[in-house]
């Protein structure tokens, strides 16, 4: 089993029973997605009952205690787990984290995880994402000898995750909403480079290549480099110039609004 990788992060609150219900409705409409298990602790001990779920949802939001942070996991027994993660204050941006758990050898469940993958995209009105094995994601983003306050080694950690000053890079699978579509522009969205697009109501899907394993073939790297140039380099974090200059739109955290934008030059 390996594990495909999904984010998603949206300007828009997570933290209510309408975004529970919008999730629960994809991972619901398709045999063998709704949650086997859920619950804010392990282990996971709520058993997920489709004809009754106000559990979910109440979980899910938090409750009267839990107002401001939430993090709720669940897992389905062969197919996947996931957890949101959201605040409802003091942030810009809420995200939704999934693993999917896989048969490398299965294209079909790959496909049917990027279907999905943009299904949730949607339903969470996201304006960035990206899906990608967990070997991707740990090779651009994180750094294995990080060194803590203390001057110890704390292990991996994540680089170039703040939305404020860019994007953490190109993965096998990218996702934009109307935030990044503004601040690109949706001709360049629509003219990158990419293995393939694919358009949603409000979101476009860049795809580096056919399947998530040829993620560090060369002609993949050069074709992210190429997205890359194409969208704006100074828009993308790189995790061996952690310290150049970078851009991003500018995320103002209101109900049904959209973010000011000020595109790459």
């Amino acid at each position: 089993m390996r594990e495909l990788k999904l984010l998603v992060e949206t300007d828009r609150p997570l933290g209510n029973a309408a975004a529970a219900k919008r999730v629960l409705q994809v991972l619901t409409r398709g045999l063998g997605w709704a949650p086997d298990r859920f619950g804010t602790h392990e282990p996971l001990t709520d058993r997920f009952d489709p004809d009754a779920r106000d559990a979910f949802i109440t979980a899910w939001s938090g409750g009267p205690h839990n107002r401001r942070m939430n993090s709720l996991h669940f897992q389905n027994r062969l197919r996947y787990q996931a957890a949101v993660m959201w605040w409802s204050e003091g942030n810009d941006l809420d995200s939704l984290h999934f693993t999917f758990k896989i048969q490398t050898e299965d294209r079909r469940c790959v496909s049917e995880c990027l279907e999905i993958a943009h299904q949730l995209f949607e339903a969470a009105n996201g304006q960035y994402g990206h899906l990608c094995w967990r070997e991707e994601y740990w090779s651009k983003t994180i750094i294995d000898d990080w060194t803590g306050r203390s001057g110890r080694p704390e292990g991996g950690r994540a680089q170039g995750t703040d939305r404020k000053q860019h994007l953490p890079g190109v993965y096998w699978a990218n996702f934009f909403g109307p935030v990044y579509a503004a601040f690109f522009g949706e001709d360049r969205l629509e003219s990158a480079p990419a293995y393939e697009k694919r358009r949603g109501q409000e979101s476009w899907v860049l795809l580096t290549s056919a399947t998530p394993d040829e993620w560090d073939a060369a002609e993949t790297v050069e074709r992210e480099a190429a997205i890359r140039e194409h969208l704006g380099s100074d828009a993308f974090f790189l995790l061996d110039e952690p310290k150049r200059l970078t851009r991003a739109p500018t995320f103002v955290r209101v109900r049904n609004r959209r973010a000011n934008t000020k595109g790459p030059g």
